[in-house]
């Protein structure tokens, strides 16, 4: 999603006017192109170079907003990890994994 959403930042800085079609297509050539990069930070900034540009982002635009990209990197990493605890811990009350924890102790 983070590259759709640069993608309608993009839009919005430089004036350019996507349709649905557009942006459901660029959506699903980035999961696509997703498959074959790294997973480490900054692992793709190029191979999605040419996907912005066929769209009408100048070079200097896509290549200015990847030097702030460590820095969204780490805000990106902590909601994904605050997200996955969130869930991790829903579901294990509704599975009520804390019960059996506090049953196991007093056994022993």
């Amino acid at each position: 999603m983070s590259s759709t959403t640069t993608l309608l930042f993009y839009a919005y800085v430089y004036g350019l006017n996507f349709d649905l079609i557009t942006l459901g297509v660029f959506t699903l050539t980035v999961i696509a192109q997703s498959f074959t990069t790294p997973g480490i930070p900054g692992g793709a900034p190029m191979p999605m170079l040419p996907v912005y540009v066929a769209l009408g982002v100048p070079v200097e635009g896509y290549i200015l907003l990847q030097t702030t990209e460590p820095i969204t990197d780490l805000v990106k990493t902590v909601v994904n990890v605050t997200g996955n605890m969130t869930a991790l811990t829903i579901v294990s009350r509704i599975a009520g994994v804390e019960e059996e924890e506090e049953s196991t102790k007093q056994t022993e």
